[in-house]
C-alpha cells in the first residue's frame, strides 16, 4: 500500500507530475506565498516508490497530500492521488505554485543584479507582470 499525509487510507491511483523545479528554497516561498502549509517529510509512508519526499504539500480539498520529489535530473516532480491532481489541475492550483515558484526565483535573482521590484500583477490570462527597476 501506498499513503500520503496522515490518512491511512491508500491512495487509488499515483500520478508524477514532471516539472524543472530544481530549487526547494523557491518552492516553499511559492507555497507560502499562496497559504498552502507543508512538512518536510513527516507522516509520509512510502513503501513502492524508492525517492524520498523532500515535503509534502497538504490542501484543504482533499485528505491526502501531494509529495515533492527529486528525481534522477535533481529536479523536484509532484507525485500524488490522480483525484487530488485533477483539483488542483481544474482550480488553477498548480499553475500557481509553478508560476509563483518562478516569480520568486526571477525577484531573487534580479534583486542580486540591481534590479528593484516596482510592482507585480496577473492579467485577465494570469500573466504575471513584473515592473522592475535598476537601483543606481
Amino acid at each position: 500500500m501506498l499513503f500520503f499525509g496522515k490518512q491511512e487510507e491508500p491512495l487509488s491511483h499515483i500520478s508524477t507530475v514532471k516539472t524543472r523545479l530544481k530549487d526547494l528554497k523557491y518552492l516553499k516561498q511559492a507555497l507560502e506565498q499562496l497559504g498552502l502549509s507543508y512538512s518536510e517529510g513527516s507522516g509520509l509512508k512510502r513503501t513502492r516508490l524508492a525517492a524520498p519526499a523532500e515535503l509534502l504539500i497538504h490542501f484543504a480539498e482533499s485528505k491526502h497530500a501531494l509529495a515533492a520529489v527529486r528525481n534522477k535530473e535533481d529536479c523536484i516532480d509532484f507525485e500524488g492521488d490522480d483525484e487530488l491532481l485533477q483539483i488542483l489541475h481544474n482550480n488553477g492550483l498548480m499553475q500557481d505554485i509553478m508560476q509563483t515558484y518562478a516569480a520568486a526565483m526571477v525577484k531573487e535573482k534580479l534583486k542580486a543584479q540591481g534590479f528593484l521590484l516596482e510592482s507585480q500583477s496577473k492579467d485577465e490570462h494570469q500573466s504575471m507582470h513584473l515592473i522592475l527597476r535598476r537601483m543606481s
